[in-house]
């Protein structure tokens, strides 16, 4: 049976540690969790390989950052590296931003951060119920309005039906959840305003490239520019 990419990155990142290559492994683990999206059951494993690692004492003992301090690395983002950054903006989470809006809408016109960060950020003021209209690649979005990539009409419904099909194979189930989800996080902020339209074939045929049972020369104009936009082609 086909391993999905979950279960490949784990057998990676053991392999590593079998071969004590620990800082690779830590590194395969770090990015895994700093993504926007990662289903629970495998996030609980790339936590517990983290925790293995001996790291479990390290973060609980990791800096406290004030809100001025975080504005502050992100208002000079490009003289840190891209993991700090991440790391950086998962402490979001742990503030309280109100008042602090007009500086946050800054932080997403900013043309060359990582749109991994400014999705996480965006969840962070989702879940604190921000109301304020910030400007996200040309687009208005209240986070109170609009919710997250994952809680829209068209990202549910297409979950549903995903969740539906008649699945033979469980592996093709979680290749076609992961390239949906890669799909919106590589779309946002447009996927935040999709309308509903199911694309369930155009993922399942997508998958079936990505396994090699199809060629991507058998793929549609639609096909094609997901498979395109999941690969950043």
């Amino acid at each position: 049976m086909n391993k999905n990419f979950y279960e490949e990155t784990i057998e990676k990142i053991n392999d590593l540690i079998k071969d004590n290559q620990i800082k690779e492994a830590l590194k395969i683990i770090q990015d895994e969790l700093s993504m926007p999206y990662i289903p629970k059951k495998y996030e609980l494993i790339f936590k517990k390989l983290l925790n293995e690692l001996g790291m479990k004492d390290k973060l609980k003992k990791r800096k406290y950052y004030s809100r001025d301090e975080i504005i502050d690395i992100f208002a000079n983002f490009e003289q840190y590296e891209e993991n700090f950054l991440l790391e950086i903006s998962t402490y979001f989470e742990e503030q309280n931003w109100k008042g602090y809006e007009k500086i946050i809408d800054k932080i997403f016109q900013l043309p060359n951060l990582n749109k991994n960060i400014k999705i996480i950020i965006y969840n962070a003021l989702t879940s604190q119920e921000i109301n304020y209209d910030f400007i996200i690649n040309g687009f208005k979005i209240n986070p109170i309005k609009n919710k997250t990539i994952f809680e829209t009409n068209f990202a549910i419904k297409n979950m549903v039906d995903l969740e539906e099909h008649n699945f033979k194979n469980p592996s093709l189930y979680d290749i076609c959840k992961e390239i949906f989800f890669i799909y919106l996080i590589e779309e946002f902020p447009n996927s935040l305003f999709f309308k509903y339209q199911n694309i369930n074939n155009e993922i399942i045929n997508v998958a079936n490239v990505m396994l090699g049972i199809r060629k991507i020369s058998e793929l549609n104009e639609k096909e094609t520019k997901i498979y395109n936009i999941i690969n950043k082609k």
